[in-house]
């Protein structure tokens, strides 16, 4: 009711049952494993989780969604997206017109498995209309969405953690957000404490796993090294080695929280945008 009086409305309000989650992944899905984990660890420490995972979606054929759903006993859904474009005569799946088509039939797949929210844990593929209204979507990404340079979020899109990488920044951060038309610039829920970028520890590393010389001196992949035109697959090597670490750092711990935190309802969504137990967060809840 406090909610109501102050022109709040949280993003989930259903307390009388656990929020139904559907994860949707595209790869290793890590990041639902670690929600549906986080889910069972409530379920014990509460007696009853106030979410729960209901089904896990893939839009990849070779992604461990199978896997996953058998390990947690979970139904599972598949639609290969690629194949959806193949069928259309396309070889790559950036024609966003052919995108409300496949997502009419994502929806008729989760439909009957009544979700309150989907939750985007490494799914990779651009979500349009008409899955936008649908269902609430939850994100997680790669930066800390908040830097925001010319007015517009600085670093966004596929490529974010190289990005932060060579424009110098000394940490990195992963963001939780809801889904909006345009990609990664939804309402920002949670920002995950800091990552130091390493670039000496990302050189060690790839050496030891026999992707890299170093040549005794991993201090020479530097910024400007990095920088170099012709370094770029290096760079990109650097950046994946950066991600796995924000993953581990950053997504899994603040993808979980988001849903646990929605459940609980205490995220709401007002005129000063996203609020937290009725506390404005414009720029999302930082955790240390």
């Amino acid at each position: 009711m406090a909610y109501q009086r102050s022109g709040l409305h949280r993003l989930y309000d259903q307390t009388e049952r656990p929020m139904r989650a559907v994860g949707m992944m595209s790869g290793s899905g890590t990041n639902v494993i670690k929600t549906i984990e986080r889910q069972r660890k409530l379920a014990e420490e509460r007696g009853k989780a106030p979410y729960e995972v209901v089904m896990i979606f893939t839009d990849n054929k070779g992604s461990n969604a199978q896997r996953i759903a058998e390990d947690f006993s979970l139904p599972w859904e598949c639609d290969d997206i690629m194949d959806f474009y193949a069928e259309r005569g396309h070889v790559n799946k950036r024609d966003l017109s052919l995108r409300p088509a496949y997502f009419e039939r994502v929806i008729r797949k989760l439909e009957p498995y009544r979700p309150d929210v989907v939750v985007l844990g490494g799914f990779m593929s651009v979500v349009t209309e008409p899955l936008l209204s649908a269902w609430l979507g939850v994100n997680v990404h790669p930066a800390d969405l908040s830097v925001v340079d010319n007015g517009k979020r600085k670093y966004t899109g596929d490529n974010a953690v190289r990005d932060q990488i060579l424009a110098g920044e000394k940490e990195l951060r992963s963001s939780t957000h809801l889904v909006r038309p345009h990609v990664d610039y939804g309402e920002i829920l949670l920002v995950s404490a800091p990552l130091p970028t390493d670039l000496e520890r990302a050189a060690i590393e790839l050496a030891n796993a026999g992707e890299l010389n170093i040549d005794l001196d991993p201090g020479k992949f530097d910024l400007e090294f990095l920088r170099k035109p012709g370094n770029r697959k290096i760079a990109r090597m650097f950046a994946d080695r950066h991600q796995g670490w924000l993953k581990a750092a950053g997504d899994w711990v603040i993808l979980p929280q988001t849903v646990e935190w929605m459940a609980d309802g205490r995220f709401a969504l007002g005129k000063g945008g996203v609020y937290l137990d009725s506390v404005p967060i414009p720029a999302g809840y930082r955790l240390t």
